[in-house]
């Protein structure tokens, strides 16, 4: 039959124990569609047969219940982890697994894990906004790294109102737990080998579609990678996916006292163990990880796995730990009685009364930001910010180095890029690029800089003055987004107004002004792509009798600011004439 021989594939690979695999040859798993526990549950309850509730079981409280407070609903592996997009389609098999446990077994543990998964509609997830819209009743295509993919497929759709009517048709007592949100986590590291340093050598990364970043680096005779990581004390499995097709050698790997060595020969890209390892006080480690031998390996991930993962929830004053290992100290989160709600296998649900100061910090919680003071330059008219060290992002390539740059692929380190030859062409014999008569300095064109900033809540502190707009020189990508900037005066007062840019393949829809209009860019393979790119300048109106005196960004990183200029005030004196302030 076939649940029995949906059992039979029941597989374990690395850190992932008892999934069910895509493609039995592989061990590949993906994410979307993945109802194997669902459908064993529902036929195991409908035919009597306990055996096929007791595999879909074993899925639930290994796999299920270590990727909840772990990686999160991952996109697949195949070995290698692709985290991203993490997507409805793959979240509501979850919800609806448990679910069916429950009715299958009337077991209550089911039921709030079930009721823990769905809790991501709402908002309980790394962007800790919602996948759902409550008023549309749309579901969102998918949840990256930096932002939400807003576009609303069928299927996000159906699953999104599936997990959530699984929910809402449970006792009203799980439903309480949609309101979840976490607050703190330890799980599981993944390092993307090309993003890694590689010491005093040069990165050899090469680009693979089948890699966790869609790149590999490329390691020969004694080089290496290293990368720092917090870690807690504690015991951990270290898994390597690499490629030694065309190597014969060993990788040698330190972390702390802890070191060893796996042979690498002759063998296509696979996941292999590294011996354990055990760290006895919490702190900061460098992971150092280097291949001697002949030929040469490429290296995809390294997954840090601590043998115990969890995840702590707030619901109101109420803390929820979901634990996936051994028992956890929670003495840092509650003062009072802790109650074990469930407990099976590795699997621990417990609930306490948060302490109010951790309750103060959720509401009151504010993104760290990065302040600074800037250079500027003065015309009679204007005020022309140097912001260039805020600039994170390289988002410019030229002909002759067309690979160099990522503007768009937040989990890689390639990506699309505008094309300075195109740039330059709006420039002026002054080096200036002007939108009408408004002059915006460009830094970091040159080479492989940074020469713009992925908004990330920064602070500018600014040559005291008055000023009557604000014009700032970006674009979006992945869509085109708004978010709040607010203006500090002097006299304490403050003005918040939203200011947006469309995505820079599309026209402006935003309200702003085409600064530059370019025929193509170049592809996150170096190639000249024939997709007609954009940077877009916005303006807001200041008050123009008022002393300004910092300008704090949003936290929106799918927006980019290339530079800004301040228009002077005709209201009265300034201040403050060149310099720093």
């Amino acid at each position: 039959m076939v649940a029995n021989a949906i059992i039979r594939c029941q597989s374990t690979m690395g850190p992932f124990s008892d999934y069910f695999p895509t493609r039995l040859d592989k061990g590949e798993w993906h994410g979307w569609g993945s109802r194997q526990m669902q459908a064993l549950a529902v036929a195991g309850r409908v035919f009597s047969h306990p055996e096929w509730i007791r595999a879909a079981e074993r899925c639930a409280l290994n796999f299920a219940s270590f990727l909840i407070p772990g990686f999160g609903p991952i996109y697949s592996f195949n070995p290698s982890v692709i985290s991203y997009p993490k997507i409805a389609y793959a979240m509501e098999p979850l919800v609806s697994g448990y679910t069916e446990l429950y009715r299958a077994t009337n077991d209550k543990g089911y039921a709030i894990l079930a009721a823990i998964s769905a809790s991501w509609f709402p908002g309980n997830n790394e962007l800790k906004e919602p996948m759902y819209d409550l008023k549309t009743g749309r579901g969102y295509d998918g949840l990256e790294k930096d932002y939400i993919n807003k576009d609303s497929g069928t299927e996000s759709t159906v699953c999104s109102l599936i997990a959530l009517a699984d929910i809402l048709e449970l006792p009203e007592e799980y439903s309480n737990y949609l309101k979840l949100r976490s607050i703190e986590a330890f799980t599981p590291i993944v390092l993307e080998a090309e993003l890694m340093n590689p010491g005093l050598g040069e990165l050899n990364a090469e680009v693979s579609g089948s890699a966790g970043g869609k790149a590999m680096a490329s390691l020969s005779d004694d080089e290496l990678l290293k990368q720092k990581l917090v870690l807690k004390k504690g015991d951990y499995s270290v898994y390597c996916i690499f490629d030694g097709s065309r190597a014969d050698g060993h990788l040698y790997y330190l972390l702390h006292h802890n070191k060893g060595n796996v042979e690498v020969r002759d063998e296509k890209k696979h996941m292999v163990k590294l011996p354990s390892i055990s760290i006895d006080k919490d702190g900061k480690y460098t992971f150092v990880i280097k291949y001697r031998g002949r030929g040469e390996v490429s290296i995809d991930q390294v997954l840090v796995v601590p043998n115990t993962t969890w995840r702590i929830f707030r619901m109101d004053k109420i803390g929820i730990a979901l634990i996936y290992g051994n028992d956890v100290d929670l003495s840092a989160f509650t003062s009072g009685n802790i109650e074990t709600l469930w407990k099976r296998n590795k699997v621990t649900i417990k609930r306490f009364i948060l302490n109010p100061n951790l309750v103060e910090q959720a509401k009151e919680r504010k993104e760290i930001v990065m302040k600074k003071a800037v250079t500027f330059e003065e015309t009679k008219d204007f005020t022309i910010l140097d912001i260039s060290s805020f600039f994170n992002n390289d988002g410019i390539a030229s002909f002759k180095h067309p690979r160099y740059g990522n503007f768009d692929n937040h989990s890689g380190i390639y990506g699309a890029t505008y094309p300075l030859e195109e740039l330059q062409n709006y420039m002026n014999e002054n080096g200036r690029l002007e939108v009408d008569d408004i002059p915006f300095v460009l830094k970091g064109l040159e080479g492989h800089m940074k020469n713009n900033t992925a908004l990330q809540g920064e602070k500018i502190y600014l040559p005291e003055g008055r000023y009557s707009y604000i014009y700032f020189l970006g674009s979006s990508e992945h869509g085109s987004f708004r978010a709040p900037v607010t203006f500090e005066y002097s006299d304490g007062s403050r003005q918040t107004d939203d200011s947006g840019f469309s995505d820079w393949c599309q026209g402006p829809q935003l309200g702003e002004k085409i600064a530059c209009k370019m025929p193509y860019r170049y592809d996150s393979n170096g190639s000249r792509q024939s997709i007609t790119c954009y940077l877009f300048m916005q303006t807001l109106k200041l008050a123009p009798k008022k002393e300004l005196i910092t300008i704090l960004l949003p936290r929106k990183n799918t927006m980019h600011i290339f530079a800004i200029t301040l228009r002077k005030s005709v209201e009265g004196k300034r201040l403050h004439i060149g310099g720093n302030r």
